[in-house]
């Protein structure tokens, strides 16, 4: 009976940790939007590298509205909440395998996503500022001091992101979870690294996506696997009995 009600509280779990996964998975995929509202603009295609340029900066910015940046900065700070939710999925479901790495993860999953909202807002006010200015000399230095003066958020949100990712990493190649040890190749850390080697755009956002989208659809098959093998021991046992 006590076995029936631990296997029954393991189910529910994963079921609970999957349906927050599955906000996860919308949550990157509206920053990946958020992130070409930002980037893709009539005069071309804005990058962080050239806001220290003013010339190469005004040319790509002029012709898009303060209001589209606006826009795309709401969009990532909302899909930044959803990521949340996602992180913490994945958390909770580590959390019946290793309690400890659960929280690890927790940690580094939420601390990820709320300093990458700040960092997104820190991307779409930078050229806000300069549209809203009138592209002059001073609307430039106020951006980069905003700029400077806010860096730290993006000097310390990598750590959040190593604490996630090589924890998630550990306890999938540890063997702790059902999942097979291979899975560990759809971590965030890793598929990052190839798209960015590629110079695929959006690389964090899509990373993000595939991993987690990857281990919501492992979680529900292995689930199903877990549930067809405790039929199959129950009908045993009723056999057994007769």
């Amino acid at each position: 009976m006590k076995q029936q009600q631990r296997t029954s509280l393991i189910h529910d779990k994963t079921r609970h940790s999957r349906y927050l996964m599955a906000y996860g998975i919308g949550g990157y995929l509206l920053c990946f939007i958020a992130d070409i509202i930002l980037e893709y603009l009539p005069n071309g295609e804005l990058e962080l590298n050239n806001k220290d340029d003013f010339e190469l900066l005004k040319k790509v910015i002029e012709g898009a509205t303060a209001e589209r940046f606006a826009l795309s900065g709401v969009l990532g700070l909302v899909s930044m909440i959803f990521v949340t939710l996602g992180l913490v999925g994945i958390s909770e479901y580590i959390n019946m395998y290793s309690k400890i790495a659960s929280e690890i993860m927790l940690v580094g999953g939420v601390g990820s996503s709320v300093l990458s909202g700040g960092f997104h807002l820190i991307c779409t006010i930078i050229p806000w500022i300069f549209v809203s200015f009138n592209f002059t000399k001073e609307a430039f230095e106020v951006k980069n001091k905003f700029y400077e003066d806010h860096s730290l958020i993006l000097k310390i949100n990598p750590v959040f992101y190593v604490l996630f990712c090589f924890t998630l990493l550990y306890v999938i190649v540890a063997g702790k979870t059902p999942l097979p040890r291979w899975a560990c190749i759809f971590n965030i850390a890793f598929i990052f690294k190839v798209l960015d080697f590629f110079k695929v755009h959006g690389a964090s956002n899509i990373a993000g996506f595939i991993m987690s989208l990857v281990i919501f659809i492992f979680t529900g098959i292995y689930k199903n696997k877990e549930e067809k093998e405790e039929e199959k021991v129950k009908e045993e046992e009723k056999v057994e009995e007769v």
